[in-house]
C-alpha cells in the first residue's frame, strides 16, 4: 500500500563545445565526449543505502510472508544491510533497491542531427528518484560536483515537488485491508514508498488521504514488463480489480 513516494528531481546535463565535420574529429573540446566523460562518472556512483521510517515499516510488515531466516533479517533491516550476502539479495531485487536509495537513470541522449557533424552541443536527460526526506538542493550539488566537466552543465527540467504522505491508520486503509482479507486472505497489508509518482501526492496537498493501491495479483515478469515490452495486465486481473474497488468504495461509503 503506497502511503507515500519518492520524489522525482529530473536532470538535463549539456555539454558544449567546437562544433565541426564529423571527418576531423580531432578537437578538444567536443560536446559529444565531454558529456560521455561526465555520463560515465554519473553511471558509475552507487548511491548508499538509506533506512526512511516508511521502508522500515515495509519491511517489518513484509516479514510475515517471509522464510524465517529472512524475516529476521526484514525486521532488523538496519543491522542486516551491514552484510554483503544479504546487501546482494536486496540489489538483485530491483524493487526492494529503489525503496533503500536514490536512483539514478540516464534516459535521453541527443546530440547532432546527422551523422557527419560534430554538434556544438550535446544534451542527456537523467530521471532522479529521491527518498522523500532527501534534500534536493544538496544532491543536485552533489551531482554537479561529481560530473564535473569542463563546458558541462547541470540543471533541473521543471520545479521540484517535495513527497507528501498519508496515515498508516484510516478508516479507507482499514476498508481496503477488509477487502484484501475477502479476496487475497494469504497476502500482507504493507505501507510502502512506491518508487513512481502519482496522482496521489496532489491529492494529499488537497487534505485528501491517498493511496497507492493496485487490486491485482502480478508474477514478477508481469510486473518488470512496466513502462517496458508488452506491458499489460491480463483480462482477469481487471475484472477482479474493478469488483475490489467497487467493494472498497461501497465500505467506505456506508
Amino acid at each position: 500500500m503506497g502511503v507515500t513516494e519518492k520524489c522525482p528531481l529530473w536532470l538535463k546535463i549539456t555539454a558544449r563545445g567546437r562544433p565541426g565535420h564529423g571527418s576531423q574529429p580531432f578537437a578538444k573540446d567536443n560536446a559529444v565526449l565531454a558529456l560521455l566523460r561526465a555520463l560515465d562518472r554519473l553511471r558509475r556512483y552507487q548511491t548508499p543505502f538509506r533506512v526512511t521510517p516508511a521502508a522500515e515499516a515495509y519491511f517489518k510488515a513484509r516479514a510475515a510472508s517471509e522464510p524465517p531466516a529472512r524475516a529476521a533479517q526484514f525486521r532488523a533491516l538496519r543491522a542486516a544491510l551491514n552484510d554483503p550476502a544479504f546487501r546482494k539479495t536486496i540489489e538483485a531485487d530491483a524493487a526492494l533497491n529503489a525503496i533503500l536509495r536514490n536512483t539514478i537513470a540516464i534516459t535521453m541522449l541527443q546530440g547532432a542531427p546527422q551523422t557527419n557533424i560534430i554538434p556544438t552541443v550535446a544534451e542527456a536527460q537523467v530521471d532522479v528518484r529521491l527518498l522523500p526526506d532527501e534534500d534536493p538542493k544538496a544532491f543536485l550539488e552533489a551531482i554537479r560536483a561529481m560530473v564535473k566537466e569542463p563546458g558541462v552543465s547541470v540543471e533541473t527540467i521543471g520545479p521540484f515537488t517535495p513527497a507528501t504522505a498519508s496515515p498508516v491508520d484510516s478508516e479507507l486503509m482499514r476498508a481496503i485491508d477488509r477487502a484484501r482479507a475477502r479476496h487475497h486472505p494469504r497476502a500482507v497489508l504493507a505501507p510502502v514508498i512506491l518508487t513512481g509518482w502519482t496522482e496521489s501526492n496532489m491529492m494529499r496537498t488537497l487534505g485528501i488521504k491517498a493511496y497507492g493501491f493496485e487490486p491485482y495479483l502480478l508474477d514478477q515478469t508481469e510486473q518488470e514488463r512496466a513502462h517496458g515490452n508488452d506491458e499489460r495486465i491480463s483480462v482477469q486481473n481487471v475484472l477482479d480489480g474493478a469488483a475490489m474497488m467497487e467493494e472498497i468504495v461501497r465500505d467506505v461509503a456506508r
